[in-house]
């Protein structure tokens, strides 16, 4: 079986395809029936660490690790097991010593509870430790964040303490992974932390509450140091609103984002807005078209604005620090006529200002799930076959009201060491599209590359025969020149050494283009 990928790139003339220069990317990661991009964290070589859930033939699930380069290509993958029990990864954060923590939740065979499930990882991917939390009933995990003096908060709810159905659920731990202390907030029915961040006092804690009348309205809770509550806010109107990120500024003001029902003009609407210290709204709006706009994921970005993605078809945008748009996109690879849609689960800004989004998208052709990461330079403009371009986005006016709440506050949660197991992953990387230097105009000339064992296949179209060939190493250095005069040829570089090379390609009527092979 030979791997079909199909890139497209655009290289300057005279420069080397590699270096110095951003890389726009489009790829998806699979194996089997089943595999769930959940969360990203940029590495010290500028590349990624992406954590997702792998499925087997029985739905079983475990935690799937995998380093990717600049390029996407997989350096290193790892599946992670508790042994006989399910696995879902939620949320990975990366420390100080270069370590990361790996968050979720853990069931035991047969079970239909589980417990929170935290893991530290080294650099190359293999456990060093690993926790779990909670109590009798199920608790599950939204997000990690860096605590206070060296500790981490854990961000989500449980209905194994508390007042209601499920509650609201913070967790301090230690560096080590033991408990510092645990709260849960809530009422009667139903509340849920989805997002966190640190602030002067404590932290600040969002999500949903469902106990404040038969609506679920926006949730905001401030606690100090030692998860005591300092006050609690309810936003929204007469029908849904979800907040699934905050972030305590500079300024000394706190931004909530999620989506609401309540305005807009769709069924559902991007929900921004942001207060001041003691939870009073100073400024609100909403973003959307006519069809279902959420956001699912945001992150701040160096410029004191945000991006958020969400919707049914990585519907994204960045808005600048007073919520005005600055820009929006979608990023669907699944057909237009799919019943299917790409769901993104997590945004971040990388350290050279591209945005990387990952999620999940199914492929009609078995019916499968499949990991699905975009990198975007800062504009969002994709420009490959797979983005659709700015689509026709809407801001309306938000008239939010606020009341207080006041939750019945409880305590539960214990650390419970667990054993990971470890083995090599067997992912396999499908790429769409990878362009580098994303800024430069060109007319796509397309090909398709087979690799083998000692070189490639390359496939162009019978009219854009004959088509000038050039292939580059990763300096930058022509290594080969030639021309093809058939729509399908094999090329033998055997005598080259194993690495990254760029080929070039242009037809007789001016159009160019290129390919990525991985030797």
């Amino acid at each position: 079986m030979r791997l079909y990928v199909l890139l497209f790139m655009c290289i300057l003339c005279g420069q080397s395809p590699f270096a110095g220069a951003q890389t726009t990317l489009q790829i998806r990661y699979y194996e089997g029936n089943r595999v769930e991009g959940v969360a990203l964290a940029e590495t010290d070589d500028g590349g990624l660490l992406l954590l997702g859930n792998y499925y087997d033939e029985n739905l079983s699930s475990d935690l799937l690790l995998y380093k990717v380069d600049v390029l996407g290509a997989i350096v290193w993958q790892r599946r992670l097991d508790l042994a006989g029990g399910n696995e879902y990864a939620r949320d990975i954060l990366r420390l100080p010593n270069g370590h990361y923590l790996l968050g979720g939740e853990t069931y035991s065979p047969g079970s239909s509870t589980g417990d929170i499930l935290v893991i530290e990882v080294d650099a190359a991917g293999f456990p060093l430790w690993a926790n779990t939390y909670g109590g009798p009933g199920s608790d599950v995990l939204s997000q990690l964040i860096p605590g206070k003096q060296g500790r981490f908060l854990l961000a989500g709810a449980t209905n194994s303490f508390g007042a209601g159905h499920y509650d609201a659920y913070a967790i301090e731990i230690a560096a080590d992974g033991d408990v510092v202390w645990s709260k849960t907030f809530g009422g009667a029915e139903e509340e849920r932390c989805f997002a966190a961040d640190t602030t002067d006092q404590g932290y600040i804690l969002a999500g949903i509450n469902n106990s404040h009348g038969d609506t679920q309205f926006a949730h905001a809770l401030h606690l100090d140091a030692n998860g005591n509550l300092l006050w609690e806010r309810v936003y929204g109107s007469a029908t849904n609103d979800w907040l699934f990120g905050v972030d305590y500024r500079d300024d000394e003001q706190i931004t909530f984002l999620g989506y609401s029902s309540s305005f807009g003009i769709g069924a559902l609407d991007n929900y921004v807005f942001t207060t001041d210290l003691s939870g009073n709204v100073l400024w609100q709006k909403a973003y959307g078209t006519i069809h279902i706009d959420f956001i699912l994921t945001a992150a701040n970005t160096a410029d004191g604005g945000y991006v958020t993605s969400g919707g049914e078809d990585y519907f994204s945008t960045k808005i600048d620090s007073e919520g005005n748009l600055v820009w929006h996109d979608q990023y669907r690879i699944s057909p237009q006529n799919s019943p299917f849609r790409d769901l993104p689960a997590d945004i971040k800004e990388l350290s050279d200002g591209m945005i990387a989004i990952f999620g999940k998208t199914r492929i009609l052709e078995n019916n499968s799930t499949q990991a699905y990461l975009v990198k975007v330079p800062a504009d969002g403009v994709l420009n490959c076959q797979g983005g659709h371009g700015h689509t026709g986005t809407y801001e309306a006016p938000a008239n939010a009201t606020s009341s207080d709440f006041q939750s019945e506050i409880g305590v539960g949660a214990i650390a419970e060491p667990a054993t990971m197991s470890y083995a090599d992953g067997f992912l396999t990387p499908f790429f769409i599209c990878s362009i580098t230097d994303t800024h430069t105009p060109f007319t796509s000339l397309d090909a398709k590359l087979y690799p083998h064992i000692s070189g490639f296949d390359l496939e162009v179209d019978q009219q854009d025969l004959p088509v000038q060939l050039a292939l580059y190493d990763a300096s930058g250095r022509l290594v080969w020149q030639g021309k093809q005069t058939d729509s399908l040829f094999s090329y033998d570089f055997t005598i080259l050494p194993k690495g990254w090379y760029a080929l070039r390609l242009a037809s007789s009527d001016g159009r160019t283009g290129a390919l990525i092979w991985l030797k």
